[in-house]
């Protein structure tokens, strides 16, 4: 058994000096730096980036990467250079290598690090660009050390300069596509895949009359109440399918207008935008192409106005041939037979008078086709004179009554109130009436012929009045046409090479004046034409047309 009461040993460490924890703290600190220096050698061996020491502005070393990237066969080309001497003369800001490489080291030194971008070039003599990162490891006034580490950037530098090229191209694909937009003849109105309208360009405001800010974000294709006039949707929906759809062409009317001028004919086309492969916006291009159809339309016109023209001209050859055969076949027949003698006198009369006859209507197809020629060529003169309007009228009447009593006819010429004392061209006058007159006997089998004037508005207004077979209301345009009497039904019944109105419509224009007809069928036709002639000597007005 212990003694209890014995004493207790206890071991006292000695505290250590000062002097001890210096020691300690500076073998601490080697061993500490000796394994720093080991990592950093490790590092700045076997680093794919080029690592180089710089002592006082001179390379004095390097690592595999740095001599592999300026293309050096061993290292020691590299070290004991400036560098300078591995940088082209200038730098892009057009200093010197040699001064902004010192600025750059001098800059690192002040403040422990500086990173900056620097072109190098290779024992090749090309050139390459690298970010560079200058780290101060020592600074006295007799020395200095620098880390440096290069990072080669010309990939990143082509990557960049292909990025930029493509943001200049996107740009310019941009404003090209802004250019199209705006400048485009056709109208361009753009939707996004809800329907809502995001642009239109001028040539749309100008078409539909309409501001830009009244239906961009308004205006939505999709809407069913947008689509009463044609069934947009349907074409919309198969656009955003991806599909590209020529439509018809359609008539589109304004709204609150049915007039022709607010109808407008349009050719359309849809068609998806895609972005990167994907349809995200769809396209509507309007092309008005009302003037075209117009001017298609007037060429159909114009055409079977050729073909009617040509078919008319071709029956009125074979009306005329048989115009002119028959009037020379009087002549020729009546003359033969005169030969022969042995004919009474009353019979040689009456062959004279045939002869005669046939002479005369001869002459009248001769002298139309000769003015209708000079009408055609523009050759047709206007000689006035003055003359006695009354005088001409009555001898008109004269002239034609034997034949219209001939037939049965009535014909009748009011006399006017007072002589009228006219400075016209007397011939064309007098041609227009007879014209009229004979065509109103012509087709008059019983009844009444008026003709004569009244002065209206310091105008002579011509008439001529029948009651014989009338005229089609759809036939008042067409009858003052050259050959229309060829294409008549009742050409082969009444005589006539189908020139007399046309002719007759030209001189009233070329006197300055204007024809125009009343007809009903089987009631009668009134011929009217209003000549815009200086009166010599007149009674006033009202005494002229109350009489």
């Amino acid at each position: 058994m212990k003694d209890k009461s014995a004493p207790i040993q206890i071991a006292i460490k000695e505290k250590p000096s000062y002097n001890d924890l210096l020691l300690e703290n500076e073998y601490l600190r080697n061993k500490i730096n000796e394994v720093s220096e080991i990592r950093f050698k490790e590092l700045f061996v076997k680093s794919e980036d080029a690592h180089l020491i710089i002592e006082n502005g001179i390379f004095s070393d390097c690592n595999t990467a740095a001599q592999k990237m300026l293309l050096f066969p061993n290292k020691n080309e590299l070290l004991n250079t400036h560098p300078s001497k591995i940088s082209p003369k200038f730098q892009p800001d057009g200093q010197t290598s040699a001064k902004k490489s010192d600025e750059m080291m001098r800059i690192a030194l002040k403040s422990g690090t500086h990173r900056f971008e620097w072109i190098h070039m290779k024992k090749d003599g090309s050139k390459f660009p690298a970010e560079v990162l200058l780290t101060r490891i020592y600074n006295d006034s007799n020395k200095y050390v620098l880390h440096a580490v290069w990072r080669d950037l010309t990939e990143i530098k082509q990557v960049e300069k292909e990025l930029r090229h493509e943001k200049e191209r996107v740009e310019k694909s941009k404003e090209q596509f802004k250019a199209i937009l705006e400048q485009s003849p056709m109208s361009i109105q753009i939707f996004n895949t809800q329907g809502l309208t995001v642009s239109v360009n001028h040539a749309w405001e100008k078409l539909w009359k309409e501001n830009k800010a009244n239906v961009i974000g308004k205006y939505n294709i999709l809407n069913p109440e947008n689509s009463k006039e044609m069934d947009w949707i349907k074409y919309v929906r198969r656009a955003y399918q991806g599909e590209t759809l020529f439509l018809p062409d359609m008539e589109f009317h304004r709204k609150n207008s049915t007039s022709f001028g607010n109808t407008k004919i349009l050719n359309c086309i849809i068609f998806p935008l895609r972005y990167h492969g994907e349809v995200e916006q769809v396209a509507i291009i309007h092309q008005d192409i009302t003037e075209n159809k117009i001017h298609e339309l007037e060429m159909m016109r114009a055409m079977e106005k050729a073909e009617e023209s040509d078919r008319l001209k071709s029956a009125f050859l074979a009306n005329m041939s048989h115009e002119i055969r028959t009037p020379m076949n009087g002549i020729l027949g009546f003359t033969s037979l005169l030969k022969e003698n042995n004919s009474t006198p009353e019979e040689q009369l009456e062959f004279i008078d045939i002869i005669e006859k046939s002479g005369f209507r001869l002459l009248g197809i001769i002298n139309d086709l000769i003015d209708i020629s000079k009408i055609e060529t523009g050759l047709m003169d206007i000689k006035k004179s003055e003359f006695s309007l009354n005088k001409q009228l009555m001898y008109l009447h004269s002239f034609f009554l034997p034949e219209a009593e001939i037939k049965g006819l009535d014909l009748q010429m009011p006399q006017l109130p007072s002589d009228i004392i006219l400075n016209t061209d007397k011939e064309k006058l007098l041609a227009i009436l007879i014209n009229l007159i004979k065509n109103s006997i012509k087709y008059s089998n019983e009844g009444q012929i008026e003709f004569g004037c009244e002065l209206k508005n310091m105008k002579l207004k011509f008439y001529v009045k029948d009651q014989g077979i009338g005229i089609a209301r759809n036939k008042f345009k067409s009858i003052f046409e050259r050959f229309v009497q060829a294409d008549n039904t009742l050409a082969s019944s009444y005589e006539g090479a189908g020139l007399g109105l046309s002719i007759t419509k030209a001189f009233v224009e070329l006197l300055g004046g204007k024809i125009w007809l009343e007809s009903e069928l089987d009631i009668g036709t009134q011929f009217y034409f209003t000549l815009p002639i200086n009166l010599s000597s007149v009674l006033n007005e009202s005494t002229f047309s109350a009489n």
